[in-house]
């Protein structure tokens, strides 16, 4: 997984799943849940939407996700996909 991240926002309005657009164009459907165990995710659900700067997806408590964090939470959930565009 390279690049920027392009957009991302929630799945069927589940706060949980997001969905991450990549500058090369692939997108990221990812679970949330398995990082609930961490004080800052798990605000997550009574946040505002997840934003982007092109590194990393952050909220505004302090959470945030970039591209490894996002790729092994890829690779170790069995719920998220990726898609080629």
């Amino acid at each position: 997984m390279q690049g920027k991240i392009k957009s991302v926002g929630v799945v069927d309005g589940d706060p949980m799943v997001i969905s991450v657009e990549l500058s090369s164009g692939n997108s990221v459907l990812l679970d949330l849940r398995s990082k609930l165990c961490q004080p800052e995710f798990a605000e997550i659900p009574t946040l505002s939407l997840p934003r982007t700067d092109g590194r990393e997806v952050y909220w505004y408590n302090g959470a945030h996700l970039d591209l490894e964090e996002i790729k092994t939470l890829l690779a170790e959930s069995g719920t998220a996909n990726e898609k080629e565009e």
